[in-house]
């Protein structure tokens, strides 16, 4: 379901008009994709449920659509017109070690943002950009996890693609009364999250500058270091995870 939700204001107070109606000037549609199919009809009116807040919901038909609405909103003897574009619910993320929003919470939502942007197409629109945004950090997430299985397989005692056999679910994905396929031991996810903002960041080309020496450095040199070293503790079991391993009740490699 979609949902347009849109809140006046009037001298600073939350104000509601005499009507608030999905219909473009023409008199063509309320809401219609990127392909141009009207899927609200024009003259809809949309739900006051507050003061100064009103919305309206409706079936999406595919995932990833990119809408324009119409507003026409009345006020005394005063008309108002003005369209908005905003995307429907999206394709849920592939990803297995981490999520998007588990990258969002190392790094910051304006940074992965940022990074995952590797220059605007020509004529692009704002959904058509959120689209894109969000399929290069899918991209990330999977390039992830192919850099930690190809680390692990054959060089650690665990099995690859790493299977979860934890209980305690920590990642954004889930919880204990609802555990899914995307919930791994924090240290998992946290690695995962941590390779694929590098691999965003040094994608773009980024170079940054030591403010006081003018010279070059990486901003997440520690970061990358920090992920490949827990790849080695976890290869010499320094650490160890709560994932299936290829040795049943395998020990911790112990140093003198």
């Amino acid at each position: 379901m979609s949902t347009i939700t849109k809140t006046f204001y009037k001298n600073g107070v939350l104000t509601s008009p005499d009507s608030v109606t999905l219909s473009d000037v023409t008199g063509t549609y309320g809401v219609k994709d990127q392909d141009d199919n009207i899927v609200v009809a024009d003259g809809t009116a949309m739900t006051e449920v507050s003061a100064g807040v009103w919305t309206y919901e409706f079936t999406d038909t595919e995932l990833d659509l990119i809408y324009t609405a119409a507003l026409e909103i009345v006020e005394g003897e005063q008309t108002i017109r003005f369209t908005d574009e905003f995307v429907g619910p999206q394709t849920p993320s592939t990803g297995v070690y981490a999520q998007r929003e588990d990258l969002e919470n190392m790094f910051g939502p304006d940074n992965i943002d940022k990074w995952a942007d590797i220059g605007e197409p020509a004529g692009e629109t704002a959904g058509e950009r959120i689209i894109r945004i969000a399929n290069r950090i899918e991209r990330s997430i999977a390039v992830a996890e192919k850099m930690i299985d190809d680390r692990l397989e054959g060089n650690s005692l665990y099995t690859v693609p790493l299977v979860n056999t934890s209980t305690d679910y920590q990642n954004s994905g889930g919880s204990d009364a609802d555990p899914d396929a995307s919930d791994y031991p924090q240290t998992i996810v946290n690695l995962c999250s941590t390779l694929a903002g590098v691999w965003l960041y040094e994608n773009r080309g980024i170079v940054d500058f030591d403010p006081k020496t003018g010279v070059r450095v990486h901003r997440l040199i520690y970061n990358k270091e920090e992920a490949e070293k827990t790849i080695q503790d976890l290869i010499t079991r320094r650490i160890r995870v709560e994932c299936e391993t290829t040795v049943p009740n395998a020990p911790f490699w112990i140093e003198n």
